[in-house]
């Protein structure tokens, strides 16, 4: 076991992201928890991502350890109730506790100015670095732990339309999107639009078309892992789609989608001049070329061929 770990009683994981972010640290959970199993893991991130982290045994982090670490970013000293931990927090750039300097705390960074790299390597990289060998087949663990998809046997072939994203300016126009339903439909394929939080907060329609809510990530899982098939915009669940090992085609634009593709899913772009135009989720484009001109003939054409593919 790495020796500096093996100091600490107690290993708490801090990762407050979205989804996709999320997703991209599981390589690393995995390799924590491989390398050193005798360590007492806790998670203090988002609770609904214990659906992820239980499989890893990473425990709930107790109440009153949460609260303390919520309060680290405004400190300057290390608190006396963490002196027996030692925190793993990932985020992106920069650390959230910027006047602290402690052993008991790593700060992993998944974005490198100027390089297109996805999180998920630089993760493993800073790890790797702390002396902990990343875990080959993550992709293997993943699916032995989670789930597997189970191809669907029936006909039609189902495939779920990703209509959202986390910011606007990341969005496919939802009337390409219909009429992409629209013609798969015509081709006997089930088309199903799934909508979330984001699309329902900002009052996203499908009318004419079957589409299902998922309020909750349980949801989500459970509808990936019956379907055949995913399209949609850099989004959280295309990165959850590629985990559970699903052929999809995820619409880029104003992200890179070398830094940010999902995982063993097919990526499109332009590739205009003035994109990326963001290493984050900070967008200030107002009129996103990068995604309006990518044209229906375009991703029909692509999702045709993938499809044919998929048939064989």
């Amino acid at each position: 076991m790495d020796k500096v770990i093996a100091d600490f009683e107690s290993v708490i994981i801090v990762h407050k992201g979205a989804l996709g972010d999320f997703l991209q640290t599981w390589p690393s959970l995995q390799s924590l928890t491989h390398h050193c199993p005798e360590t007492q893991f806790f998670w203090a991130g988002r609770q609904s991502y214990s659906l992820w982290t239980e499989p890893l045994n990473i425990a709930r982090c107790p109440w009153d350890i949460q609260k303390t670490i919520d309060s680290l970013p405004s400190r300057s000293t290390w608190p006396d109730k963490l002196q027996n931990c030692l925190i793993i927090w990932f985020g992106l750039y920069s650390s959230p506790c910027p006047t602290i300097e402690s052993s008991h705390f790593w700060f992993l960074s998944g974005l490198r100015s100027g390089k297109y790299l996805t999180p998920r390597e630089l993760y493993l990289e800073e790890i790797q670095k702390r002396g902990i060998p990343a875990k080959k087949k993550w992709d293997i663990a993943w699916q032995k732990l989670i789930g597997k998809r189970m191809p669907i046997q029936s006909s039609p072939k189902r495939i779920l339309i990703f209509p959202g994203s986390g910011h606007p300016s990341k969005c496919w126009p939802l009337e390409k999107y219909k009429q992409l339903a629209q013609w798969l439909s015509e081709n006997s394929y089930e088309v199903i639009f799934v909508l979330g939080p984001a699309e329902i907060e900002r009052k996203i329609k499908v009318q004419n078309f079957k589409h299902v809510l998922c309020l909750s990530l349980e949801d989500l899982q459970g509808h990936l892992l019956k379907t055949d098939f995913v399209i949609g915009n850099d989004s959280g669940p295309l990165h959850l789609a590629g985990y559970f090992n699903l052929p999809g085609l995820s619409l880029f634009g104003p992200t890179s989608p070398c830094q940010w593709g999902p995982y063993n899913l097919t990526s499109l772009s332009l590739g205009l001049t003035c994109s990326p135009c963001t290493q984050t989720a900070s967008i200030d484009c107002t009129n996103p070329r990068c995604m309006f001109d990518i044209s229906l003939v375009q991703v029909k054409g692509l999702v045709n061929e993938m499809l044919c593919n998929l048939n064989q």
